[in-house]
């Protein structure tokens, strides 16, 4: 039951039901359906209906309109308008769709300050790099080298622990040593 935990925006989505046919079946009236909406909202909800079976797919045009970030999503059994029972409910990640063009920047903030602290140890930053601003409303082109190392290191961590979450490789890699 439910969805993957990651989603192309763009890709359509096969759902099957088949337990919950069954047991909510479309003889005694009862209808399945799947809800699904962005965890922070500002977007409408999408449903999708299950057939008899318990079958159904989302349209690949339905999920190129879902905005990347964390979804939520719900299986429902309605009766009537007066019966509704919750069957399941998850959450996943859309992915943003790797073919649309778009000029947006799709890391995290964390790792677009990464990013710009790296450049601007690296002596490499560009202007844009050295107006990132953190959140304590300094620019990065205004901290001292020193500080910026030890700011490497949180917002490394942040950013690991950003993949690790959405279970993507690590960054940066990982040596271990004994002596």
């Amino acid at each position: 039951m439910g969805i993957a935990d990651r989603v192309i925006a763009g890709d359509s989505i096969a759902l099957s039901e088949t337990d919950a046919a069954a047991n909510y079946p479309v003889g005694q009236g009862w209808t399945l359906q799947y809800v699904f909406a962005r965890e922070q909202g500002g977007a409408a909800p999408a449903t999708q209906s299950l057939d008899a079976n318990g079958e159904g797919a989302v349209a690949a045009a339905v999920t190129a309109a879902w905005a990347p970030g964390r979804w939520i999503w719900s299986l429902l059994a309605t009766k009537g308008s007066s019966v509704r029972v919750t069957i399941g409910l998850g959450g996943f990640t859309v992915a943003p769709n790797p073919l649309a063009a778009t000029a947006a920047d799709t890391r995290s903030q964390a790792r677009r300050t990464l990013d710009a602290i790296d450049a601007a140890i690296e002596n490499r930053a560009s202007a844009t790099d050295l107006k990132v601003t953190l959140s304590d409303g300094r620019a990065i082109e205004r901290i001292p080298h020193s500080e910026l190392l030890k700011l490497r290191e949180v917002y490394a961590r942040k950013v690991s622990a950003e993949e690790r979450a959405a279970g993507g490789a690590r960054s940066q890699p990982r040596y271990l040593m004994s002596f």
